[in-house]
Order: C-alpha cells, then sequence, then structure tokens
C-alpha cells in the first residue's frame, strides 16, 4: 500500500502535488480558524459580562461624585463648585446612557431596575437645577433641598442593586461558559500535535519529491559557477517536470564545459569595455564642467565694459563721494565674481549683486529706474542655492533692452517664491520660482517666439525683438563702440547664458519667458533644490 501511494506520489506533476498541499493547508487553517472562532466566542461573552459590571460601576461612582459635588455647591454657591458640579452632571449622564438598556440582552430584572433608575434621574435632575439656580432659599426651598437629597440616596440605592443584579447574572453566566474555559487548554494541545504530526509527515515528504532535488540542483549550479564540471550528475526518482529539468541540467552542464573559455575570454572583453566607457564618462563630465565656466565667463567681460563706462560718465558730473561708493559697489560685483569658484551660491549673495550693480544703473539713469525686491516668507535666502551669476544678466538684459529704451523709464521687479513642477513618478518636485519683470519696450509676438526658438535650439539670434534684442550686451543701447555691434557672437550672451546653464544643470529646471509689446517682458526661472543632473 505504501509503496503504491509513493509511485503515485513520484508520478504525479508539480502543480499536483502543489494542489494537495495547499488544500492541506487549507483545512488546518480552517479547522484552525473554527477553534479560534469557538474561543473568541467564549471570551467575547466573559468579556461582555465584566464590561456590563464596570459600567454599572462606573455610573456608581459618577452618581457619588455628583452627590458630592451638589452638597459642596450647596453650601458655598461659588463659580468652581457650579463649574464642578456641572463637570460631575455631565459624567453621569455620560455613564447612565452607556448603561446596558436591551431587554434581550440583560432580561427582565435589570431592564426593570434600569428604567426605573432612568426615570428616577431624569425626575431627580429637574429638582436639583431648580435647588441649584434659587438664589435665596425660604423654608418651601429648604424643603425641597432635601427632597433632592432623599431622591440622590434612592438613586445610589437603585444603582447598588443594579450593581449586584449585574454581578449575579454575570457570575452565573461565568459558571455555564466556565467548563468551556477549561477544556480549551486540553483541545488545543490535543489540535496542536495532531496537526503537527500530520504536517511533518507530509512535509517531509514534499520536501524529498521537490526540496531535495532543488537542493541538489543549487548545489551543482555552485560548483558550476567555480569552474567545477567533473562533479557527479544529479540524481532523482521524480517523473514530474522537476525530473525532466534535472535530465536537461545535466545535459547543459556537460555542453557548458565545452564553452566556458569563451565566456571568460567575452568576460575579460566586457570589463575592458566598461572601464573605457568609464573614462569616457568622466571625460565628458570634465568637458561639461569647462563649458560651463566658459559659458559663465562670457558674460564678465561684457559687464566690465558696460559699468567702467558709466562710472567714466558719472564721475565728471558727481562728486568724490558718489564716485565713490559707484566704486565701492562695482569693486563688491568684481570680488563676487572673480572670488567665487563654486558652480553655486546662497540665493542671498545673488541677490546682494544684484543690489550692488541696481545702484550703479540708478546712479546712471536717476529717477527712470524703480527697483523693487519681493520675497515670500517662506524662502531662506541663506539656504536656497542658485547657479552663480544667474540674477544680474536678466537685470541687465531688462535695463539696456527694456527700461532704457522708454523715455519715462519704468520698474524691475524681482520676486522669489517657493513653487513647484511635477517630476518623473508624477511626485512634485520643490523648486525657487524666481520672476524677473521689467515694464519696458516688450516686443511683438512674432519676435517673442524667434527668441523662444533661439533659447530652445542655443543658437544665438540677433532678431530678438525691440526688448530683449542683444541680450547681456548693456553697451550697444548706450552708445559704447568698444566692440562691434554688429558681432553676432554677443548677442543674447546673457539670456542664453542662463538659459543653457539652467536647462545642463538642472533636470527639471526651466526659464520662461513672456512679453507684450510696449508694456514689458517677465522672465521667470524654474529652479529645483538638490535635482542636479547626475554625471
Amino acid at each position: 500500500m505504501y509503496r503504491k501511494l509513493r509511485e503515485r506520489w513520484l508520478s504525479l506533476s508539480i502543480a499536483g502535488k502543489t494542489r494537495i498541499n495547499l488544500w492541506f493547508l487549507l483545512l488546518v487553517i480552517a479547522v484552525t480558524a473554527g477553534f479560534a472562532a469557538y474561543v473568541l466566542r467564549v471570551s467575547y461573552s466573559v468579556g461582555h459580562i465584566l464590561s456590563d459590571i464596570a459600567r454599572c460601576e462606573s455610573l456608581q461612582d459618577a452618581m457619588s461624585a455628583e452627590t458630592a459635588a451638589f452638597r459642596i455647591y450647596v453650601r458655598s454657591g461659588s463659580e468652581a463648585a457650579q463649574e464642578a458640579l456641572r463637570a460631575a452632571c455631565e459624567q453621569t449622564s455620560q455613564q447612565l446612557e452607556e448603561l446596558p438598556y436591551d431587554y434581550t440582552a440583560i432580561g427582565p430584572e435589570r431592564y426593570a431596575r434600569t428604567w426605573n433608575i432612568r426615570s428616577a434621574y431624569q425626575y431627580y435632575s429637574g429638582a436639583r437645577s431648580r435647588i441649584a439656580a434659587a438664589t435665596d432659599r425660604d423654608q418651601s426651598e429648604i424643603d425641597a433641598l432635601y427632597d433632592v437629597y432623599e431622591m440622590q440616596g434612592h438613586i445610589e440605592g437603585y444603582l447598588r442593586t443594579l450593581t449586584q443584579l449585574t454581578v449575579d447574572q454575570g457570575t452565573a453566566q461565568f459558571g455555564l461558559r466556565l467548563p468551556a474555559l477549561q477544556r480549551a487548554p486540553y483541545l488545543l494541545a490535543v489540535f496542536s500535535v495532531c496537526m503537527l504530526l500530520i504536517s511533518i509527515s507530509f512535509s517531509r515528504s514534499l520536501v524529498r519529491s521537490l526540496v531535495t532535488p532543488v537542493e541538489q540542483l543549487a548545489a551543482s549550479a555552485r560548483r558550476m559557477e567555480q569552474n567545477d564540471l567533473t562533479s557527479e550528475d544529479v540524481v532523482t526518482d521524480n517523473r514530474d517536470e522537476l525530473g525532466e529539468l534535472v535530465h536537461v541540467f545535466n545535459r547543459m552542464k556537460h555542453a557548458t564545459a565545452q564553452h566556458i573559455e569563451t565566456l571568460h575570454e567575452n568576460q575579460m572583453l566586457e570589463e575592458r569595455l566598461h572601464r573605457e566607457e568609464l573614462v569616457r564618462a568622466q571625460m565628458e563630465k570634465n568637458l561639461e564642467d569647462a563649458r560651463l565656466s566658459l559659458l559663465q565667463s562670457q558674460i564678465k567681460p561684457h559687464f566690465l565694459f558696460n559699468t567702467l563706462n558709466t562710472i567714466s560718465g558719472m564721475a565728471q558730473l558727481e562728486d568724490a563721494q558718489t564716485t565713490d561708493q559707484m566704486i565701492r559697489s562695482l569693486s563688491n560685483i568684481f570680488r563676487y565674481n572673480l572670488a567665487t569658484t563654486e558652480q553655486f551660491v546662497s540665493l542671498k549673495q545673488e541677490l546682494n549683486v544684484l543690489q550692488d550693480y541696481m545702484y550703479l544703473q540708478q546712479m546712471r539713469f536717476g529717477d527712470r529706474i524703480v527697483y523693487r525686491v519681493e520675497i515670500a516668507e517662506e524662502i531662506d535666502t541663506e539656504s536656497v542655492l542658485v547657479p552663480v551669476f544667474v540674477l544680474q544678466p536678466l537685470a541687465e538684459n531688462a535695463i539696456s533692452h527694456g527700461i532704457a529704451k522708454k523715455e519715462q523709464g519704468g520698474l524691475l521687479l524681482v520676486r522669489v517664491a517657493p513653487g513647484s513642477v511635477p517630476g518623473k513618478d508624477g511626485a512634485p518636485v520643490a523648486c525657487v520660482m524666481i520672476t524677473v519683470e521689467d515694464s519696458g519696450a516688450g516686443m511683438s509676438p512674432q519676435r517673442l517666439e524667434e527668441v523662444r526658438a533661439g533659447l530652445k535650439t542655443g543658437i544665438d539670434s540677433r532678431s530678438a525683438g525691440p526688448d530683449h534684442e542683444n541680450s547681456g550686451d548693456a553697451n550697444e543701447d548706450s552708445g559704447d563702440t568698444h566692440e562691434d555691434s554688429g558681432d553676432v557672437r554677443h548677442t543674447h550672451i546673457g539670456l542664453a547664458n542662463v538659459s543653457r546653464r539652467i536647462h545642463e544643470i538642472y533636470e527639471y529646471g526651466d526659464l520662461f519667458i513672456e512679453s507684450i509689446e510696449g508694456k514689458g517682458t517677465v522672465i521667470i526661472l524654474t529652479i529645483p533644490q538638490l535635482n542636479h543632473k547626475e554625471g
């Protein structure tokens, strides 16, 4: 009989063995769940009894506290005593509402006693409230006060009786369930032993037919991993899919021995190619850093010539004090430009440099330029990091090719606020939104599209429009002749530089430009925080 069962078992497919094991586990789970439900049902009934007793005792304690608070209030009449009485009354009412009041659950005797307590407390509450509200107590009020004391005593007596009834009823119910609770540990022990023996027997059979061959295959595979292809073949009595797998594995092992040398050579070649790829990636990163440094350095000569010409003109009109202040502001900008070696600086540093630059421009243009900065309260300018020299080129662009073209001048407004953009997985990426807005000449829709296209492709365009034409080269509009205004290499240096740096540094960074002819231009920088591109 045993041999027939074993042969039958070995001939079963893996799916058949798995289904038998699953049905056995389901049977064990079902029996265990039934036993647990039985124990829980018994335990729940015991817990319900204890809960009813606890509620009765809680109401009894609450009523005693209310009686004491009422007597104190009657004697003192203070606001503190009145507040204590009000709290005690609320507690008693809450406990009374939680008292079991289901006829089928608590029986006729407890139900009748509970009804008496509810009715008596309702009548007592009205009398108590009238006594508490009375200011002068005559003889009738004193008689009513003693009636309230008497009602309190009756209610407390009803509560003691109800508690005793609940305890007696619970004791009787507990006595009925006690034998079941006493038998539960022994039943659990017998059930556990039976399930353990059956599980051990079934698991051993499953291990011999499924797990052992797999372990042998794994051991043989580990030896193959160590280039040991001379070990004995794996042997199993299974006639299922696992037996077929063992047979195929043995054939594969013999075939692998013939190709191991070729695989080794291929691996060496892949490692060499990988090392070369790493070197190439490092070279590309170094080249990218050099290109960013070159783009950044393009701004510096333009601003130097523009500012020096401005100071030269002012020196002829102003006294030495004004000139000294202008030179100090210019020195701060040059010191920041030349001494800053990091790719990123704090937003506070950028705003300070922009303040010095705007001072120089206001000295040049006078009241024609109004400069204002608005920073949201959530923004900490010292902790926010931005690329170095990212704001000054935009301000220079707005003044030279926007505000300066209007006879009445205009406003340059810089706003800093928090924002977010959607990431690859849809989660928001925290950003700082920097808006540089001017009320200059603006540009036509056609010119605006040309500027946007030029920024997108990274190609400088001379036909940028009346507001931001030749951006980054302020001297072309001021009449300076130190460089050829027709050299298209200098067109859009400032704006294109900032745009290119933002897109190359940040994965989700962006520069957006909007303009209305005759009204001005708005440039919005989206600078993610802690989201630099890899590599």
